[in-house]
């Protein structure tokens, strides 16, 4: 029985976490570059994101589009000498030890590095922008960079996904432990999550997401009472 359920948490949270890959994937931002859109405002998503459907599809076409920008703008540094050459020596002055880092599209923890770390880059990025037009790039790189400027909504809205993104890392890691059963672990990861999703927040762009991603859970999760009462049983029984 503990091995059954064990099994069926692993596949719901497996699904539940597929569906947070995909929402923020970057498929629905991959005409970011080529498109000059003014983003909507964090306001715009007071109400109706989780019973509108458009509503939805364009909070998920904003967040693509922003991690579009984030990703760019880490690629775009590694590939140039000159880029690169320039923010390791702003990193010595602030003394930042670690790097940029790019996400993998398989795995969706690497995503909440990726922003964790470009929210912590936030001031050398702004001073690369300023700086642009004096480290021997192109006019077409300069435009190239200029492109993936991000504004300050969308620096509001990065941090913003960087929160939505912690408690479903902390999950994680706490269900990858190796020398501790995780049965009962998965039930308080699922409750953590689920009260961090029901919990009202004073950003309005938060709350959109949480929307989305808690109208997922109870699908993957909440509405399969079966195995979950299989989880509240051997958690209880093998804690």
């Amino acid at each position: 029985m503990i091995r059954q359920a064990k099994m069926v948490s692993e596949v719901s949270l497996d699904l539940f976490f597929d569906y947070i890959l995909l929402f923020f994937s970057e498929e629905s931002g991959e005409e970011a570059e080529a498109e000059d859109n003014d983003y909507l405002s964090v306001d715009y998503w007071a109400n109706g994101v989780n019973t509108d459907p458009d509503l939805a599809n364009e909070l998920q076409q904003t967040i693509g589009n922003i991690l579009h920008k984030c990703r760019s703008t880490v690629k775009m540094i590694n590939k140039s000498s000159n880029l690169t050459m320039y923010m390791d020596q702003l990193k010595e002055n602030s003394k930042i030890e670690h790097g940029l880092s790019l996400d993998c599209k398989s795995r969706w923890n690497s995503t909440k590095y990726m922003v964790e770390n470009i929210l912590k880059f936030k001031a050398l990025i702004g001073q690369l922008h300023s700086d642009k037009h004096g480290l021997y790039l192109t006019n077409e790189g300069i435009q190239k960079l200029t492109s993936f400027e991000l504004s300050s909504d969308e620096w509001f809205m990065i941090n913003s996904i960087n929160q939505v993104l912690t408690p479903f890392h902390k999950a994680t890691a706490m269900m990858s432990g190796q020398k501790y059963p995780t049965i009962g672990v998965a039930l308080f990861a699922i409750r953590k999550i689920k009260n961090f999703l029901e919990t009202f927040d004073n950003n309005s762009f938060i709350n959109a997401m949480k929307d989305l991603l808690l109208d997922q859970m109870t699908k993957y999760i909440d509405n399969d009472t079966e195995q979950l009462d299989l989880i509240v049983v051997c958690t209880f029984n093998f804690p």
